[in-house]
């Protein structure tokens, strides 16, 4: 294959597209997988733990960003930012990627059990949501 120097100019941008279009396909079939699994993923399984002993540190670095993703949402509904009240399923299914994307290269990979109870746990982010924030409006009131 000649160097880079040697292609023409349109070969190297035939390239570049080409490269960029399949990442951004990957990108949406892992989004849309995301999604339908958070969609199709609507079962009593929401309450249930994310991390379990197998699971190990990917599973607790999932737990622990979802706790901190629910907490800091939450507060923001309390408080009455714009913001929290324009998300949607789909902007929670981008974030669930991107977290586990986040806790794959912090904590290695994990297993597909524990990725399914995070999808789970996620599908039900709005009754996360309104559970937290009706406790920071219930200690704000017994102050």
């Amino acid at each position: 294959m000649p160097a880079a120097a040697e292609l023409p100019a349109s070969d190297l941008r035939d390239k570049y597209v080409m490269h960029r279009g399949v990442r951004r396909r990957k990108r949406a079939l892992e989004f849309g997988l995301c999604l339908a699994a958070a969609i199709v993923a609507a079962l009593p399984a929401a309450g249930a733990p994310i991390a379990t002993e197998s699971s190990g540190a990917f599973g607790l670095c999932l737990e622990a960003r979802a706790d901190q993703w629910i907490a800091a949402t939450s507060e923001r509904l309390v408080m009455e930012d714009p913001a929290a009240s324009r998300l949607n399923d789909a902007a929670v299914a981008a974030w669930a990627v991107a977290s586990i994307e986040t806790c794959r290269k912090a904590a290695g990979a994990g297993d597909a059990a524990t990725e399914e109870r995070f999808v789970k746990h996620m599908a039900h982010w709005r009754e996360h949501i309104d559970q937290a924030a009706q406790l920071i409006k219930q200690r704000g009131n017994a102050d």
